[in-house]
């Protein structure tokens, strides 16, 4: 019998290590919030510099969370109000 070692089977395995679980799905939150602040502010029109004078957080910390960087609350909900939005966090 051949192993299928795709990628879903090799995640699926490494997924019942609860290490690698936590860091799987914390690298999957920061996606999700570099891919909102950036669709948010594509849809705006704007460049991280227009985002930075309007929430008053540095161009440099737009870059690292639009690149996936860990950042507070404090500062996705300043992102999040100069772009007119709120931030919701759910936990499921």
């Amino acid at each position: 019998m051949v192993q299928n070692n795709t990628l879903d089977n090799l995640l699926e395995k490494e997924l019942q290590d609860p290490d690698f679980k936590l860091a799987f799905e914390q690298e999957n939150i920061y996606l999700s919030i570099a891919v909102a602040i950036h669709q948010s502010r594509m849809k705006l029109h704007w460049t991280k510099s227009d985002l930075s004078k309007h929430s008053g957080v540095p161009i440099s910390t737009i870059s690292k969370i639009e690149n996936g960087n860990n950042t507070s609350i404090d500062t996705l909900t300043k992102l999040a109000s100069a772009m007119g939005k709120s931030l919701k966090i759910a936990l499921k």
